[in-house]
């Protein structure tokens, strides 16, 4: 429940703190006196956005703190599930500096907005006046019945089903889709990879053979020229080897006398050997190129094959070919990939619809089980306030296709009166009818809420005398369960609270400000008689006060 509110440099509040009660809590005051300026500071610490319009004085930031006790489960495991603190009391904090940056705090820790507003929605249920419309909406009529059905652990077990399978259907989707554009390419792709398979291309096999063509053509030149310069080095009349010796000769002959000549020698030794070496081996050359038209034909025929390969490919080296071969290879491997990944999702897709499928089973059932109850709970309370002869009835259709919220689609049709066809709330019930109808839902709920503490802003609109009297007793009831704070005008509704608030709005030196006022009984007295009789009210308004609160 929310304990304390402590509000500080927002809108008209120079400073505020509040200690509200367990029960019935109510506000009053007059109209702009500043009470929709609480809940807007309470919005703030369960996740609404803020701005620096919100700041009293520009130059200041602006705090709004609340603290929470007697936690419920549900928001213990979600602290422990964000690793927050776990305190015997739950401080929840907003910071709005004057350039309108925020920042928020659980328990002292920073925390994002999206975390403040998922523990908000564990911590407060706030129903405005304008909330009284969503009951004419099937999704809020769906979710007040799993509530009464306490359907949270089913539904959030129901909901990562369902976010799985539409992930998995997600995925099958791409994957199809993918596989069907690539299956136009398989078969041109496989024709490209058996025909670069069957060249049989070899690393650098397009410039080899380019060089032994060149070798072959002018084979009988190259032979003739080696057999020249063979001869001319080591063979012939005049060898070259043969004038080396002489002159390895000569310099020997004044070695004695000439240490250098001993280097000189050593050189035109390594040179006599190194040509002989040369003689030998280009000789030998001579011997292994002949002119071979027959290998000319096939490496002419083999390099026809590359040339067209490389111009049909836009490559110019078997290299690039080779690469291309096993980038095909690789693409036809993914496609293939592609329709085992595609096989393994249908058949998890398939799993995992069956395990949805059984979860909406069991949430409908669920909700099919409380419709009798909670329409004789909403009938009561009705009862109880005035319209004993309304009806109401959940009507129930099965879908055909799961949606986010299972396989059901549910309507609540009524009427205030005996007779007359029932019909979705929308269009049979007028203003008042329609508070009083969401009241009863909400006392409905009330000892099965989730959360804390309920607020109620203004949802009498609409109501007035005993009917009014007859709110506010179910709203006192309401009270035993949870803690309900009423923000209302009625007297007959302010009478029956356990803690009684009024906001004064002042115009001071600085400018208009608003404050909060725990009245004591004497001081309720007169704030309700004052809400009976107008700002002097009689003696008997007073009596009348007395009683109502008695």
């Amino acid at each position: 429940m929310l304990s304390e509110l402590f509000i500080e440099n927002y809108i008209l509040i120079p400073r505020l703190e509040i200690c509200f009660e367990t029960g019935f809590n109510t506000i009053t005051g007059e109209t702009g006196a500043g009470k929709s300026i609480l809940l807007g500071a309470l919005s703030l610490i369960l996740g609404q956005r803020a701005d620096s319009q919100s700041l009293l004085d520009p130059a200041r930031k602006c705090v709004i703190e609340g603290t929470f006790t007697n936690t419920s489960s549900h928001v213990n495991d979600y602290l422990k599930e964000q690793e927050l603190d776990l305190l015997d009391q739950l401080i929840v904090r907003r910071e709005i500096a004057p350039g309108g940056k925020s920042r928020a705090f659980i328990n002292d820790t920073p925390v994002q907005l999206t975390q403040l507003k998922s523990l908000g929605e564990l911590l407060v249920d706030v129903h405005s006046q304008h909330s009284t419309l969503f009951l004419n909406e099937s999704g809020f009529q769906l979710s007040v019945i799993d509530h009464f059905a306490g359907n949270d652990k089913l539904l959030e077990g129901y909901r990562e089903a369902y976010n799985y399978f539409q992930k998995l259907h997600d995925r099958r989707n791409n994957l199809s889709e993918s596989a069907r554009k690539q299956a136009a390419e398989v078969d041109f792709l496989q024709f490209q990879l058996d025909e670069l398979t069957a060249a049989r291309l070899l690393p650098n096999e397009k410039d080899e053979l380019e060089e032994e063509l060149e070798t072959l053509s002018h084979a009988e030149e190259i032979k003739s020229r080696l057999h020249q310069v063979a001869e001319g080095i080591n063979q012939g009349d005049e060898p070259v080897v043969d004038k080396l010796k002489a002159m390895y000769s000569h310099i020997r002959q004044v070695a004695s006398f000439y240490p250098t000549a001993s280097t000189i020698l050593n050189r035109l030794d390594a040179c006599t050997i190194e040509l002989n070496d040369l003689g030998d081996e280009m000789m030998s050359l001579t011997t292994k190129i002949n002119y071979n038209p027959d290998r000319i034909g096939v490496i002419q025929e083999r390099l026809d094959l590359i040339y067209r390969l490389e111009h049909k490919h836009h490559v110019s080296s078997t290299d690039a070919l080779i690469s291309l071969r096993e980038d095909i290879a690789s693409r036809l491997q993914g496609i293939q990939s592609v329709g085992e990944s595609l096989m393994a999702v249908e058949k998890e897709l398939a799993g995992a619809k069956v395990k949805l499928l059984e979860l909406a089973g069991k949430l409908s059932e669920s909700r099919q089980k409380v419709f009798a109850p909670f329409v004789s709970a909403v009938l009561h309370n009705l009862g109880s306030i005035g319209m004993s002869a309304a009806r109401l009835k959940v009507d129930h259709q099965s879908l055909t296709e799961v949606n986010e919220h299972g396989a059901d689609r549910i309507v609540f049709l009524f009427n205030a009166n005996p007779d007359g066809e029932l019909r979705p709330i929308a269009r049979v019930a007028s203003g008042g009818e329609l508070s009083r109808l969401m009241l009863s839902v909400k006392a409905a709920l009330a000892d099965r809420s989730l959360v804390g503490t309920i607020i109620l802003d203004e949802i009498d609109s609409g109501v007035s005398g005993d009917i009014a009297a007859r709110l506010g007793t179910m709203m006192q009831r309401m009270g035993e369960g949870v803690q309900l704070i009423a923000i209302t005008h009625l007297p007959q509704i302010a009478a029956k609270a356990s803690t009684h608030f009024k906001v004064i709005k002042t115009n001071t030196p600085q400018g208009t400000r608003s404050e909060i006022q725990s009245l004591t009984e004497i001081q309720r007295i007169s704030e309700i008689a004052g809400m009976l009789g107008g700002a002097s009210p009689s003696e008997e308004a007073r009596a009348t006060a007395k009683q109502l609160m008695q």
